[in-house]
């Protein structure tokens, strides 16, 4: 990429993985979930935590492999839920801004709620600890410090 050439899609921004490179892991025949992807090219592991370019590579392999809806949506829940498991995070000003964007990425835009039927669905559930932060009052940012241009 740094020589200027055109390699294909840029499927995750923050650890530099392309659609062709994606397609070729597929093809090898040992990438068979996301969290294959994740193991093998590092799809998800950057700063975003997967939250740009996870349903990309969904995507991708949905088409590539004529995978069934279903299946593909099962997939991107099980590499959410590996992604956040055992994560207890201590949740503070941009720290806390991240994970509020993680949830309503994934819980919210991609649809990848509690229940969906008849099965149970992993969200990254990050606003929970926030309730003695903020005493109950329903205000997850409430005690946010402000940013630094806020301040005055």
């Amino acid at each position: 990429m740094s020589l200027g050439g055109n390699p294909g899609a840029l499927i995750c921004e923050c650890e530099i993985v392309t659609q062709p490179q994606i397609i070729e892991a597929l093809r090898g025949g040992d990438v068979v979930t996301l969290n294959d992807l994740r193991r093998d090219l590092r799809v998800g592991m950057g700063p975003c935590q997967g939250g740009f370019c996870s349903y990309r590579a969904a995507s991708i392999r949905h088409e590539y492999v004529h995978d069934k809806p279903e299946n593909t949506h099962a997939l991107l829940s099980e590499f959410v839920e590996r992604r956040f498991g055992g994560v207890k995070p201590l949740l503070w000003g941009h720290n806390l801004r991240q994970a509020l964007l993680s949830e309503h990425i994934y819980g919210r835009i991609l649809g990848l709620s509690e229940q969906t039927g008849n099965s149970t669905q992993f969200v990254p559930n990050l606003a929970s600890p926030l309730t003695p932060l903020s005493q109950g009052r329903g205000d997850a940012t409430s005690d946010i410090p402000p940013l630094r241009s806020e301040r005055g």
